[in-house]
């Protein structure tokens, strides 16, 4: 990230939107830890659907300015729900090749740099999973994580992601703030359905 100079005001909004983030991740982190902990490998096991909703409640909760009822949410953080529910449909595309870079890059053989080895192990399933989806589009198959017919797909993309986070908080923080959306579905959200 670039230094720029940023107004009082852009300085504090940023300040929250990193806040959230904050929040956020340590919050999917431990959900995720609570789970494997129980005994599931994803959110959408039969028997995790109170840890699917608590996830759910912990992005609303941030990400909503109202209750259910109406009333105001004390927790709500504006700056983080704005920055969350952007969506960018060329992102990923952008920011692949700088972190695939950075994964094989030698920062990634320091010792405290875990969180860069699951990124290796990450961008390695992703090509995986790429090369099936490029395999069922020149069969005329659906091709998109998304599709009814990729179910089984997703679920083991979902499955893995979370076996990576749970590995390691660190790679949890790196992937919660910056792919969770990546393959053009919300793993987590595809998990909580």
């Amino acid at each position: 990230m670039m230094r720029t100079k940023m107004t009082a005001d852009e300085a504090m909004k940023e300040n929250q939107r990193r806040l959230g983030w904050s929040k956020y991740t340590k919050k999917m982190n431990e959900l995720t830890s609570q789970l494997h902990a129980a005994g599931f490998a994803t959110f959408a096991d039969e028997g995790a659907e109170g840890l699917a909703d608590q996830k759910k409640a912990w992005a609303s909760l941030y990400a909503e300015p109202l209750y259910p009822d109406g009333s105001v949410n004390p927790y709500y953080n504006e700056e983080w729900s704005k920055d969350f529910f952007t969506q960018d449909q060329r992102k990923y595309e952008r920011m692949i090749p700088g972190l695939t870079s950075l994964a094989n890059s030698g920062l990634a053989q320091q010792p405290a740099r875990t969180a860069l080895r699951l990124l290796q192990q990450y961008l390695g399933g992703r090509k995986a999973l790429l090369v099936e989806l490029n395999a069922r589009k020149a069969a005329n198959l659906p091709h998109t994580l998304a599709a009814g017919a990729n179910a089984d797909l997703r679920l083991q993309w979902v499955s893995f992601v979370d076996s990576l986070i749970e590995a390691d908080t660190k790679f949890g923080d790196l992937y919660h703030r910056y792919l969770g959306r990546d393959m053009a579905v919300d793993a987590e959200e595809e998990a909580n359905q």
